[in-house]
């Protein structure tokens, strides 16, 4: 299958007539890749011309199904008779909206965003547009394949337990969970509340940085990334084919004058791992317990969700304390006096 490698034109300098039609090419390849890339659940229509206003005016977008709009009610990787009841216009949507981008359609979720891989039993999941035989990643799945395809140059989705950090990774998309908090999830579906993030995929970083700004409009200091460190033993411990592409990354950014170091950091990933997991599995069959019973409920969605009545209000009250302490000592431990961190989003070949 071929991707589209094609860059969209500078829209913010593009007259109108030229916007549409970069408004109708998306909306075009979208459906034109559907029926074998299932990345999107509704295609919009782009008869209107897109906004030449605001900070992102003209930008083809994706939105994970999991966002409520005025003209769309979410299904959230669910058959429609589940029947959600989230109304109204999510609070990213609107500042996209605003800021002029031109929405191409919804995109295609794992079940409740609650499934690594992509797959979903209950509804059509994406594909992965490199080579279908591979996951795609989710829960984010159809947003990274949207982005991966050329059908728009960014989408919103969400990540919980990492997805938007699989699915970025398994599409080779860049994908950006920010800080838990500085993005708003008004108007979208629920999963883990304490550790529920809304953010973005991309096709590079250097398409990131407007779309960012407007769904985290904090002005944050810009500080050069000089310091880098490398977990090796994560990076070691990979698979031949991701620890090679971890090292050439490595290498490619050493030769521009960063400074890397190493360490070995897995186990204060893993140290913090059994909190999140307590956390992510207490909290998500609390928030859908009403839905246990729920016939649109996959058996095996069903058995992740009932995990969670093992963890107790009291373990879920320790581990949701711990996040200040645990944060703090990776900073310290892990990160030291260095910018950023490296290492593989996941150590398989899927």
């Amino acid at each position: 299958m071929s991707i589209s490698n094609r860059r969209f034109p500078d829209w913010s300098r593009s007259p109108p007539a030229v916007r549409t039609k970069i408004a109708d090419n998306a909306v075009g390849l979208a459906r034109q890749l559907e029926p074998r890339l299932h990345a999107f659940v509704t295609v919009e229509s782009a008869s209107s011309p897109p906004s030449r206003d605001g900070a992102v005016a003209g930008i083809p977008y994706a939105a994970k199904d999991m966002f409520a709009a005025p003209d769309h009610r979410p299904a959230g990787g669910l058959p429609p008779s589940a029947g959600f009841t989230i109304d109204g216009y999510a609070e990213v949507l609107r500042r996209l909206d605003d800021a002029g981008a031109f929405r191409v359609g919804f995109t295609a979720m794992t079940e409740l965003a609650y499934e690594p891989s992509g797959y979903n039993a209950v509804v059509p999941y994406a594909r992965n547009p490199w080579n279908p035989d591979f996951i795609p990643g989710g829960s984010s799945s159809g947003s990274a394949v949207a982005v991966a395809s050329g059908s728009v140059v960014l989408a919103l989705g969400s990540d919980t337990g990492g997805s938007i950090r699989i699915p970025a990774h398994c599409c080779g998309v860049t994908g950006w969970k920010p800080t838990w908090g500085s993005v708003s999830v008004a108007g979208a579906l629920p999963l883990v509340p304490f550790l529920d993030t809304v953010g973005l995929l991309v096709r590079s970083a250097s398409e990131l940085a407007p779309a960012a700004a407007v769904l985290s409009p904090v002005a944050q200091p810009r500080v050069p990334v000089e310091r880098i460190v490398v977990l090796r033993d994560a990076v070691e411990r990979a698979e031949p084919s991701v620890g090679r592409a971890c090292k050439d990354g490595i290498d490619a950014i050493e030769a521009l004058g960063t400074m890397i170091s190493d360490m070995n950091g897995l186990r204060a990933v893993e140290a913090i791992d059994r909190h999140a997991l307590n956390v992510m599995q207490g909290e998500a069959v609390r928030t859908h317990a009403g839905r246990l019973d729920d016939p649109a409920i996959h058996p095996i969605l069903r058995t992740r969700l009932v995990k969670g009545l093992a963890v107790d209000d009291a373990a879920l009250s320790a581990s949701r304390s711990a996040r200040a302490r645990l944060v703090a000592e990776f900073e310290e431990t892990v990160f030291g006096k260095a910018d950023a961190a490296l290492l593989p989003v996941m150590p398989l070949r899927t």
